[in-house]
């Protein structure tokens, strides 16, 4: 007779029909911050960059206007200002032939479609611990969470929204190369570096680097942990050299192509001030480092639940876990094995976990030493600047449940896709407290008004009286473009 009942160490396989429903359902999380933001938000330096776009000038010329398109703070990202113009084409082309005006970048829903597509092809590929319908719902806490939906509800720069995928196509990337190797591989062997891997490598950290300068922080941080895993298994080498290529050609496109072809296209001297710390903000640079683990932690709560209680809460119990585990993985000494047990993947993953952590914590250290207003005010602490961090965050929780769904059994699965419900509820739930906040702060307490008032400017095709100068030019330009093809 059959055995009809599942095997305690086998836990129930969830319904297909669910894991598809919800993935229709995630998909639709890409709305979430037109929907919330009432068709968006014109920050006010978009304002210049639209307008800028829609003259007669080439495409290169408009590209390489750094000193309209970065108000002369050269930064080498103008792979970035190709997609700001393909975003102010697009708001054009709505106008123009829909008479609608859309204030959510074309980048921003491109990203978020990019992120959740990235992210199940990644899993599927590379952690095949986690099942559908955990998948999806494990990306419920990024899709609610108010630091992705501030981010792609503003009309902004498209660099850090476009680099979030692009750091999680690198993430998979690197991931599954480290697990399709063995001993005998022939990608290890000699110096035969330049393969498939390598090249896919070295071009998405090269669009990287060229997208935003967080995202030259995230090469080097990349070449880091590559060179500790290649000096400790050496194993990996054509991806790290990669990673050294890439930062390579990066920087010469800072100091020398990028000056260059700005110069041949406009003849324009780019200025490198910018990119230069002052020496006493160096000197402050353990005060910076200790504000900016605070944001980062701030931020992982926001993705947890919310800024109050409730992410600091589950953000306690994992980090509690985590040490009460990592305790446990070396409290055990063996003799004569201590290679073996501190080049175990476990270890390794740890190792790689803190040293990442780490850098970041000292990249937005080095953020605040140059830009000090993404902590002290509270508007841009949860917007646009954190996107990139809270991408390797939802990593290192897919690799956690990878390591953990295997283990356990059909009640407690259920209870863990529960909590990722509630904590997308919570996510949810926050979000018009997490606006007010912003509202409370300098930068955003100006904006969000005006630009409300823009959008009903438009909609009345009335200026309203109190838009400032500013906004009162981009009323104009976009009467003046509404009317062009009648």
């Amino acid at each position: 007779m059959e055995e009809t009942t599942d095997s305690p160490n086998k836990p129930k396989r969830p319904n297909p029909w669910v894991a598809r429903v919800l993935g229709v359902v995630t998909l639709l999380c890409v709305f979430i911050p037109a929907l919330f933001w009432k068709g968006g938000v014109l920050e006010g330096e978009a304002i210049s960059f639209i307008i800028n776009y829609a003259d007669d000038r080439s495409v290169l010329q408009k590209v390489f206007a750094v000193q309209l398109n970065d108000f002369d703070t050269f930064q080498a990202r103008e792979l970035s200002f190709f997609f700001d113009y393909l975003d102010a084409s697009f708001y054009l082309f709505l106008l123009r032939h829909f008479d609608v005006a859309l204030f959510i970048p074309l980048s921003a829903l491109v990203s978020s479609i990019l992120i959740i597509l990235i992210y199940r092809r990644g899993l599927r590929r590379t952690l095949p611990g986690i099942d559908r319908l955990t998948a999806e719902l494990s990306l419920l806490p990024f899709l609610t969470c108010f630091v992705f939906v501030s981010t792609m509800g503003v009309f902004y720069r498209s660099g850090k929204p476009l680099l979030a995928p692009v750091l999680l196509a690198l993430m998979f990337h690197l991931l599954g190369a480290a697990r399709s190797r063995t001993g005998r591989s022939t990608l290890e062997k000699g110096w035969a570096m330049v393969n498939r891997q390598s090249l896919i490598t070295f071009g998405l950290f090269l669009v990287a680097a060229l997208l935003d300068r967080q995202g030259f922080f995230y090469v080097l941080i990349s070449f880091s942990v590559l060179l500790v895993h290649f000096l400790i298994t050496r194993r990996l080498k054509d991806l790290l050299i990669a990673s050294g290529a890439a930062a390579i050609l990066a920087h010469l496109y800072n100091w020398l192509l990028g000056p260059a072809i700005v110069w041949a296209v406009n003849a324009y001297r780019v200025d490198f001030f910018y990119q230069r710390i002052p020496v006493e903000e160096l000197a402050k640079l353990p005060a910076h480092a200790v504000k900016a683990g605070w944001l980062l932690i701030a931020n992982m709560a926001a993705l947890l639940g919310g800024y109050y209680v409730v992410g600091y809460l589950v953000l306690s119990v994992i980090i509690g876990w985590l040490v009460w585990r990592t305790i446990g993985l070396y409290k055990e000494r063996v003799p004569g094995k201590f290679r073996e047990r501190y080049a175990s993947g476990a270890s390794l993953g740890i190792i790689y976990a803190l040293m990442v952590l780490a850098l970041q914590v000292v990249m937005f250290a080095l953020m605040l030493a140059r830009h000090r207003f993404i902590y002290d005010w509270v508007d841009h602490w949860y917007w646009y600047y954190s996107l990139p961090f809270l991408m390797t965050v939802l990593f290192g929780l897919a690799l956690l449940l990878n390591a953990l769904l295997p283990r356990m059994g059909t009640i407690q699965r259920r209870v863990l896709r529960v909590a990722l419900v509630l904590i997308a509820i919570s996510n949810l739930l926050h979000l018009p407290a997490n606006r007010k906040l912003m509202l409370t702060s300098q930068w955003f307490s100006q904006e969000y008004p005006l630009s409300e008032m823009l959008k009903a400017s438009v909609r009345h095709h009335w200026r309203h009286p109190d838009l400032d100068e500013e906004y009162t030019r981009f009323f104009l330009f976009h009467e003046q473009q509404r009317k062009s093809v009648k």
